[in-house]
């Protein structure tokens, strides 16, 4: 092709984030190309804004200009525009530089417009701030008020905590009601933010440690927060009708061996545990925060409910969540004389308000107001308490946001990581600096 007429597609495309032009390998012929002498102070590099020359031709190339224009102005667009021959080069001193420079052997002298968008491998990424978590099961202090101290210093022996009222007063520890909102309350006191504040330390307490759940079984009623349609007496067939447990969004299904609400219990209590639950060879422990136990000595399920707890070290991730029971009748069963009967209690009364996950205590966190390894203020404090793990719970996290050769830490929907507060306690890391190639911006699109 040695002409063309382009006026017709002036705007057609040029400004997708996708667009590439490629135009190269044709008959197109300039007779000459002129560089002339810049008038502007800025710009003025080869193939920038404010370089000033002209393209001469026949050809019907300078057609392609308004689009031409178009496409440079899009920083996402890649193209590669060339005349195929340029027979005469002029410079800046109106001497003759060149002459028949073709695309295939001299590219420099016939490009018109050359764009490569930035390629970013890996963004920049702030340094995180290093946070450390506790949790305190205030629900457990219920002994001496040892039983409940919280002391935190620096590595210079300055206490960090205040007397409550007075800023600039600290002391050795404080203690801590057995509420959970006035425990918060009193570590997030004016006087306690100031004092951290003064260390360079942002201190915070959230509900969400100890996290459990309650599902008793029993005979329906108009009460039951989970019925089937009919209410009485239990009435199943032992493995037959299909049973659910869901806890946040993970279900597992089974049937009872024995037609009793300690054997409902059991059948979906022992299921859970062997998909989800602690460490049992094969199963999907890692997909989710929670385990079940019958009681708090964790004896077999024998009392006709399923206690949910969640997994020690999973920090607040698992308050505030959902769970329930389901009933399906098998079809051999679920025939025109069969009306199965089951009802279920959310929670430790028959009120909507406890039926999800619950908390026993508080997570207090320790944050740098400083970011990155060397300002680091959080690493060498020192905390005091009295009580003795799990009561208090130092939680942990091995994800890493700035290391960009770390493929192994990010949560996946087969492995949240159970055992670590994410999103509670984080790592320090440094600032990571973006990786990438240069973008390449090239148009004499305004000498056509």
């Amino acid at each position: 092709m040695a002409n063309i007429t382009a006026s017709g597609i002036a705007a057609i495309g040029a400004t997708a984030a996708s667009n590439v032009v490629t135009i190269h390998s044709n008959n197109f012929t300039a007779s000459k190309s002129t560089d002339n002498e810049n008038t502007a102070t800025t710009k003025t590099g080869t193939g920038e804004a404010n370089d000033v020359g002209k393209f001469t031709t026949t050809s019907g190339f300078d057609t392609l200009k308004t689009y031409l224009g178009l496409v440079a102005a899009n920083t996402a667009a890649t193209a590669e525009v060339y005349f195929d021959t340029v027979e005469s080069v002029v410079g800046e001193d109106g001497d003759e530089d060149a002459t028949d420079q073709t695309y295939a052997a001299n590219p420099a002298n016939t490009k018109v417009l050359q764009l490569t968008p930035k390629d970013i491998t890996a963004p920049a990424i702030a340094a995180s701030k290093h946070r450390v978590a506790f949790g305190i099961d205030l629900v457990a202090l219920d002994g001496t008020a040892n039983n409940k101290t919280w002391g935190l210093a620096t590595a210079a022996g300055d206490d960090i905590l205040s007397n409550g009222t007075d800023a600039g007063t600290g002391v050795e520890s404080i203690t801590l009601s057995t509420n959970v909102t006035l425990a918060i309350a009193k570590l997030k006191s004016d006087a306690n933010l100031a004092r951290a504040a003064a260390y360079d330390l942002v201190i915070d307490a959230h509900e969400g440690y100890s996290n459990t759940g309650l599902i008793t079984f029993e005979n329906a009623d108009n009460d039951s927060e989970f019925s089937t349609t009919a209410t009485g007496a239990l009435n199943i067939t032992a493995n037959s009708d299909v049973l659910t447990l869901t806890i946040d969004g993970l279900s597992v299904t089974t049937t009872a061996a024995t037609a009793t609400l300690d054997g409902i219990a059991a059948a979906l209590g022992t299921r859970w545990n062997a998909v989800y639950g602690e460490y049992a060879a094969g199963n999907s422990y890692s997909a989710s925060l929670f385990k079940v136990v019958s009681d708090w000595n964790n004896v077999g399920f024998a009392e006709s409910a399923i206690n949910i707890v969640a997994k020690t070290g999973s920090g607040r991730r698992g308050f505030n969540k959902s769970y329930s029971v389901a009933l399906t009748p098998y079809t051999t069963t679920a025939g025109a004389n069969y009306t199965p009967v089951l009802g279920a209690k959310y929670g430790a009364t028959d009120s909507s308000a406890d039926n999800k996950t619950i908390a026993d205590g508080i997570i207090i966190t320790i944050e740098s107001a400083d970011a990155g390894t060397l300002l680091d203020k959080v690493g060498s404090l020192v905390y005091t308490f009295t009580a003795a793990s799990p009561i208090i719970y130092k939680h942990t996290s091995t994800l890493l946001v700035n290391d960009s050769t770390d493929t192994t830490t990010a949560s996946t929907s087969s492995d949240v990581y159970p055992h670590e507060a994410r999103g509670d306690a984080i790592n320090v890391e440094n600032a990571q600096d973006e990786v990438a190639t240069a973008a390449v911006t090239f148009s004499r699109v305004h000498w056509l």
